[in-house]
């Protein structure tokens, strides 16, 4: 009887100890899922400008989502800012500091488009 109750103990932990391997396999899988999903919402994208000239081209809430050839949408590189390529930060470009400076130097970069004059 008490070689029976061992023998059950011992099984528990096994069990116990192939439960938390599984837990931790487990965990492990869906860090890494999390973290392609985080690599795929931090991908850069294209934003148009949708404010006028007037309007400040660092407010995130004056860009939408552009799937369209930029060349097309902004012909020569001087002038206003007509796109931004940014990753996605709830559904608006995600401006960085290094972003806004890039937006205000009046250049166009790898990460900003002008219209032309």
């Amino acid at each position: 009887m008490r070689t029976t109750y061992k023998m059950a103990i011992q099984a528990s932990r096994k069990l116990g100890f192939a439960a938390l391997l599984v837990g931790l396999a487990g965990w492990a899988v869906a860090q890494k899922s999390n973290e392609k999903v985080e690599a795929v919402k931090r991908q850069d994208q294209v934003w148009r400008f949708t404010g006028s000239a007037a309007d400040d081209p660092t407010n995130e809430n004056l860009y939408e989502l552009y799937t369209g050839n930029v060349n097309s949408l902004c012909p020569a590189p001087e002038g206003a800012v007509c796109a931004i390529v940014a990753p996605a930060e709830s559904g608006k470009p995600d401006i960085s500091e290094d972003l806004e400076n890039e937006i205000m130097s009046g250049e166009k970069t790898t990460h900003v488009f002008r219209k032309s004059n």
